[in-house]
């Protein structure tokens, strides 16, 4: 068990993956802490979401980088040229981590990258750098159950 002292309010992520089940760890991890998760399975309904609720509905999307029709790196090129979307933090959940692929992501717009499996504590830390202070508040420390997220769990996907 992890203790995070964050808390968030009225905050929106959209979390964008063809894994269901990645999604939904990733929707509990958002829950702990108060965030709103919003699911996208592929790329292009990301944009579609993200299209139709506009630029401030979201305060970060959370994107996988390998994904079928169209991958992340596409999304956040298409993000990046659209000027209202240009500062929305764009963090890429990947196995991609070695220096030549982050700076791969960094070229294409992504703001940040973590590792998958998930560090719970990076993932947290991840969420108070980009969600906006104004939706966050510091209070008692809040008990973060991270076991479903574990090697064992994450194993699954790699």
């Amino acid at each position: 068990m992890t203790t995070l002292q964050t808390h968030f309010h009225n905050a929106h992520v959209l979390v964008v993956d063809d894994d269901h089940v990645f999604r939904e760890i990733v929707e509990s991890l958002l829950a702990e802490v108060g965030v709103i998760a919003h699911m996208a399975a592929h790329g292009q309904q990301a944009l579609d979401i993200l299209s139709k609720a506009g630029p401030d509905a979201f305060d970060l999307v959370l994107l996988d980088i390998q994904m079928p029709f169209m991958d992340g790196f596409a999304v956040t090129r298409e993000l990046r040229s659209q000027a209202e979307f240009a500062l929305l933090p764009v963090v890429a959940i990947t196995a991609q981590t070695m220096d030549h692929e982050k700076q791969l992501g960094a070229e294409h717009g992504v703001t940040e990258q973590l590792c998958k499996p998930l560090d719970v504590d990076n993932f947290y830390r991840m969420l108070a750098k980009w969600i906006p202070a104004s939706k966050q508040s510091m209070g008692r420390d809040i008990p973060i159950m991270c076991g479903a997220v574990g090697p064992a769990a994450m194993s699954q996907f790699y």
